[in-house]
């Protein structure tokens, strides 16, 4: 009797290691297949359609070319954190790398510039110089835009709606005074700039607008 039990305490004994060792390994078979796992694609967004393959084309003669492919790339989150952000795939314009509404810059405080958003009075930080904060501000939602269609040998316009206007100013003078402000079409992307260069002027600078653009997307229909 004494034997049996024995051997009956001696088989649990086995399949709990058993069990210890099966739990185990499938822990790192787990985490094996999360490390052999593929970056995940960021895609662009509706009113920043940098869809790789896509161009826009200004009237300062400035053209804008989304590389033809997604593009591995992580930055490091400031110069106070050693840490890099998850590798992913972006598209790519020129050496700069777009995340949504986002795209990096050389910046050690703010690696990624976020350009704009969809709600109306946000606002937000995206930059700094000795202290002085670089905001941006979204002031519109939901405006139209006429652009004169370049060269402009006639009357025709081109009309976009809608359309979110941003503008870029700096926290010590206040959003009134603001530098610049951009205008981004739904499914076409910045479609124009204008500039603040005097305090004084009654009316801002219009830097450059749309001349044409090709959108390597299709968009659904709504």
């Amino acid at each position: 009797m004494k034997n049996k039990t024995l051997n009956f305490k001696f088989q649990i004994s086995n399949l709990y290691r058993l069990n210890i060792l099966l739990l185990l390994l499938i822990s790192v078979l787990a985490f094996s297949c999360a490390k052999d796992e593929e970056p995940p694609f960021i895609y662009p967004k509706s009113y920043f359609p940098a869809f790789p393959g896509s161009y826009w084309i200004y009237t300062n003669g400035e053209t804008k070319t989304v590389a033809p492919d997604y593009c591995l790339h992580s930055y490091q989150q400031g110069i106070v954190s050693p840490d890099f952000s998850d590798d992913a795939y972006v598209p790519r314009i020129g050496q700069q790398y777009v995340y949504e509404y986002s795209i990096t810059q050389n910046s050690t405080t703010y690696p990624l510039k976020k350009l704009l958003s969809e709600k109306f009075d946000d606002s937000w930080v995206v930059n700094d110089w000795d202290g002085n904060e670089i905001k941006r501000k979204v002031v519109s939602v939901d405006d139209t835009i006429n652009i004169d269609q370049y060269p402009y040998i006639n009357d025709s316009v081109t009309v976009y709606s809608p359309v979110i206007e941003v503008i870029e100013f700096s926290s010590n003078e206040g959003d009134t005074l603001w530098f610049s402000k951009e205008y981004y079409a739904k499914n076409i992307g910045l479609i124009r700039r204008d500039i603040n260069i005097s305090h004084d002027s009654i009316n801002a600078v219009v830097e450059f607008e749309l001349v044409k653009c090709l959108i390597n997307h299709e968009f659904d229909k709504k």
